[in-house]
């Protein structure tokens, strides 16, 4: 349950100077007694600098036809994604041959709210009278408190080896571009457009005392993503591809010091994994392992925004709605276990630009039956299969038409009052290089786990007023 109370302060002088100021007490059932209410303020200031007598006495009114500059900042609480993170829990198990119950959770009576505290400054433009508006906003957001698990020596005997801890802080900043302008404006023809950029960045600042990094459990007992200061949250964590051996068909990858490795595959004692001088050279060079791990990418969205047109002739209106985003990577777990099967099972047609003879340039090894853990690394993030999450959208397409009210009402003999028609379609097209289904289909931990497509709708209406 929740209980909230909240007031806002507003002051305007003259159109020109402002000033806001918020506070609100929310309180959260699902925290412990003592830290289930948190007091969160917020405040904003503004100059309407093409207000004051200057700007129209030095003629600078004739080329910004206004001028804003705002500033603000404000604290909001999170709620926790556990239901009741601070409890110690239990669950069913046996003792001996007798069903009993024991501790599968320790809680923590310190858990608190987690804290989002945000900065934003920018600027406010209107243009050629006020066809055009343009705002510039910096802003700085910083996560305060988050909840994570932290590990536990296993001496301690906590189950799980984990205590939910308010340990985390983590940084978004960037900036945000809105654009407004009235194209055309004609008596029978209009055109508006609507547009819209975001870039930001995501880091973890800190963890829980002395630690620099844990990994989260992923999907089929693997780990896929890292939590490691001074990088994007939930960072993709594996090995780095580097090909095919076009003289054999192995699959070769990058160790940590840069050299590479490659899995010979063949029957018996002899498969493994071998140094490699180059992903050319036909030898096996001395035995060695995989190594270690890297950080290679983020399934955070770097870029993203939209944009609207929309174009009037008379009685007829068309509205085009497209979104977009990119920077950011999306696991193709299905692609690695599914498509690239290894077995003679149905399989992706990537299968088809398999290597099979040598001097052969390709990205997809050599197929060898039932050895998909060793050529894919199933069940382990690799860079061969982390691919961009960039698109486009087509995201809504409206087309209408608004019957001519005055024939409307003549003909109705004052019924009806208006009418209009119209067909919608909502997520027609997608443009992406992403080899998935959908590269917004995906897990929060930006893995594509045998995802469903998005629904493409079409809607035909009819508006009438009486």
């Amino acid at each position: 349950g929740y209980q909230s109370f909240f007031g806002r302060f507003n002051y305007d002088f003259d159109s020109r100077y402002f000033l806001q100021f918020t506070f609100r007490r929310d309180g959260l059932s699902s925290l412990p007694k003592e830290n289930q209410y948190g007091n969160f303020y917020g405040g904003a200031v503004g100059w309407r600098i093409s207000q004051e007598k200057f700007w129209s006495q030095s003629g600078l009114d004739r080329f910004i036809d206004e001028l804003k500059l705002k500033g603000s900042y404000a604290q909001v609480g999170n709620e926790p994604s556990d239901r009741f993170p601070y409890l110690s829990t239990y669950g069913a198990a046996p003792y001996g041959g007798i069903s009993g119950l024991t501790a599968n959770r320790i809680g923590n009576n310190n858990i608190r709210w987690e804290v989002s505290k945000k900065i934003n400054y920018g600027i406010d433009m209107a243009f050629w009278k006020r066809r055009i508006s343009l705002s510039f906003d910096i802003f700085d957001n910083k996560n305060d408190d988050q909840l994570l698990d932290v590990q536990q020596p296993p001496s301690f005997g906590i189950p799980g080896g984990i205590i939910t801890k308010n340990i985390g802080t983590m940084q978004n900043k960037g900036f945000e571009i809105e654009l407004g302008a009235q194209i055309v404006n004609g008596k029978d023809f209009t055109w508006k457009m609507d547009a819209n950029f975001t870039s930001t960045s995501n880091k973890v600042i800190t963890l829980a005392d002395g630690q620099v990094e844990y990994t989260l459990p992923g999907p089929n007992n693997g780990v896929f993503n890292l939590i490691r200061l001074d990088n994007a949250i939930n960072a993709f964590y594996g090995y780095k591809y580097a090909g095919v051996n076009s003289s054999n068909g192995n699959a070769v990858w990058y160790k940590e010091d840069g050299s590479l490795v490659q899995y010979h595959n063949v029957a018996g004692a002899a498969a493994g994994y071998y140094t490699l001088t180059s992903k050319d050279d036909p030898t096996l060079g001395t035995r060695t392992t995989l190594g270690n791990r890297y950080i290679i990418g983020s399934p955070l969205p770097t870029w993203f925004g939209g944009f609207t047109n929309t174009f009037g002739y008379k009685n007829l209106t068309l509205e085009v709605f497209l979104r977009y985003s990119g920077g950011n990577k999306v696991y193709n777990l299905t692609r690695q276990e599914v498509w690239n099967s290894t077995g003679f099972v149905n399989n992706g047609m990537e299968a088809l630009q398999r290597w099979t003879t040598p001097g052969q340039v390709t990205e997809v090894p050599k197929l060898y039956y039932a050895r998909d853990n060793q050529v894919n690394l199933n069940g382990q993030t690799n860079e061969r299969f982390l691919e961009k999450g960039d698109f486009m959208r087509l995201q809504n397409v409206i087309f209408s038409y608004n019957v001519d009210g005055k024939r409307l009402e003549a003909a109705s003999k004052g019924i009806v009052k208006s009418m209009r028609w119209f067909v919608q379609g909502q997520n027609l097209f997608v443009w992406t290089k992403y080899k998935g289904i959908d590269p917004e289909n995906r897990s929060e931990l930006g893995i594509d786990n045998a995802s469903v497509p998005q629904l493409r709708s079409f809607t035909f209406g009819l508006n009438v007023g009486f």
